[in-house]
């Protein structure tokens, strides 16, 4: 494991902690601590509705595919456009299936601090990824993508399956969270690619 951080992690750990300080509302009393993902104290509930659980993980399909579009047109490597394509298509396929669900138990979505949360830090980092520079696009999109499935899957396996009760729901859950890992561990893969980018894991 690299001891250091590289600059593109530096700098994509500090748009995120701007973002997750103003969802928390910094200097009121909340706390939340950052380690690349790996080492992430979550404010939460005690309980979450099904809407609000559906709520959430529509958030996460959302930005992910806004994130994969906007940087699309501007990737330059074709396994990482490749791997961009994958996250709109898998996403996409989730948000529909969720829908289904929805649908088939008569609730709609609701919200809640942490689909505000992940609404915030989405936006952040879409932003983040459209004002990089085209020689850092590739490297950049990749550390958004370690970072925010990082982020997702903690969410997903630490407050919203443990929710989520024996039903249709918790199904779904949990063959999300086996997407956002699969989607990790190819965003790791795809890093090692780039010399410029020391892995860290």
């Amino acid at each position: 494991m690299a001891l250091g951080i590289h600059p593109l992690q530096g700098r994509v750990l500090l748009v995120a902690v701007f973002a997750l300080c103003a969802a928390a509302g910094c200097g009121t009393g909340g706390e939340v601590t950052v380690d690349n993902g790996r080492n992430e104290r979550e404010r939460g509930f005690e309980s979450f509705s099904a809407g609000q659980i559906a709520g959430a993980v529509s958030v996460i399909n959302d930005t992910e595919q806004m994130q994969a579009k906007r940087a699309l047109s501007r990737l330059q490597d074709e396994s990482v456009r490749a791997y961009a394509e994958r996250l709109i298509q898998d996403h996409q396929a989730a948000e529909a299936e969720l829908n289904r669900i929805l649908g088939q138990m008569q609730i709609s979505e609701q919200g809640s601090p942490v689909q505000d949360e992940m609404q915030l830090l989405g936006e952040n980092m879409r932003r983040h990824i459209e004002r990089e520079t085209p020689q850092l696009v590739d490297q950049t999109f990749l550390e958004v993508q370690l970072f925010m499935h990082r982020k997702s899957i903690i969410i997903v396996e630490q407050q919203l399956l443990p929710h989520a009760g024996q039903s249709e729901m918790q199904a779904y859950l949990e063959k999300f969270l086996g997407t956002l890992r699969q989607h990790l561990g190819q965003a790791v893969q795809l890093r090692k690619e780039f010399p410029t980018l020391d892995p860290g894991i």
